[in-house]
């Protein structure tokens, strides 16, 4: 079975990126970096040169779904079997595709992910989606570090929407997989430490919501993408309820967050694009 590992990069943490290739090197498989124009591209060519990465470059960011599409198109082309995608700042058990491996006989999976812990909650243990921690379980969406897609399942969808730039990219090609015919499936192994955002918890009235203080251009693909989600897929998220919560979403950004007036205004110019743009058939 031929494995590649893929990682978009933008500007990444040296130091960080080089933990996260680290962990990677010691497992059966190739790695391909993929370089969003970032400003520190000769020390990740140093760092692939060192780690014997494959490197890849444009010169300006095209989102993390383009790159993502690019290392898809690359593994199809290279006849490699799955694809283990990371964030350049997570860093994956180095047992993880061994790990992997176990499970994948069943031709209908179109997708492992694993336990993953925030590093933001790290001292709660805190799952980052649904799905016991303890059990194999089928699940609707997991997020891009460490999913391991089938790559003849991802071919039978109509790849990463790259009109997405970022956020939710991972969401959409689940549900595209799920669509197809496919399963994600979740196994009970704490394979990988992540950091999304610089969350918090908060609680509003007794209620407990997590709050992740990005930025404002960051709020307004959060809300675009998560609308334009729903109405792509509304079998499995309604756009009424999603819409909503990125409402809500918003008035809690007035309450906790800081540059909150700039947040929202970028959160409800999100929500309108994301009602009014054109769906990708």
């Amino acid at each position: 079975m031929k494995v590649l590992t893929g990682i978009v990069t933008f500007n990444p943490d040296i130091d960080r990126l080089r933990e996260n290739l680290s962990a990677v090197v010691v497992q059966d498989t190739d790695i391909l970096i993929f370089d969003n124009g970032s400003i520190n591209y000769t020390d990740i060519v140093s760092l692939a040169l060192e780690l014997r990465c494959r490197i890849s470059h444009v010169e300006e960011n095209k989102g993390i779904a383009y790159g993502l599409k690019y290392i898809m198109s690359y593994a199809m082309q290279n006849c490699y079997d799955w694809v283990l995608s990371l964030d350049q700042d997570s860093i994956s058990n180095k047992e993880l595709i061994n790990r992997y491996k176990e499970y994948i006989g069943d031709p209908q999976i179109g997708a492992l992910t694993c336990n993953i812990k925030d590093r933001n909650f790290v001292e709660i243990s805190k799952p980052i989606f649904e799905g016991s921690e303890h059990d194999v379980t089928r699940i609707q969406k997991c997020i891009t570090s460490g999913c391991f897609m089938r790559v003849s399942a991802y071919t039978t969808t109509d790849g990463y929407d790259v009109s997405m730039f970022i956020d939710f990219v991972d969401f959409d090609i689940c549900y595209a997989l799920l669509r197809a015919g496919y399963q994600i499936i979740k196994i009970p192994f704490d394979g990988l430490l992540h950091e999304d955002g610089h969350g918090k918890n908060v609680s509003f009235f007794g209620k407990k919501y997590i709050m992740y203080n990005k930025s404002a251009w960051r709020r307004y693909y959060m809300t675009k993408n998560e609308i334009y989600l729903a109405r792509k897929f509304p079998e499995y998220q309604s756009p009424f309820r999603t819409t909503i919560r990125c409402l809500w979403q918003s008035v809690l950004i007035l309450i906790y967050e800081e540059d909150k007036i700039n947040k929202f205004i970028k959160g409800i110019k999100g929500i309108y694009k994301g009602i009014t743009m054109k769906i990708k058939e």
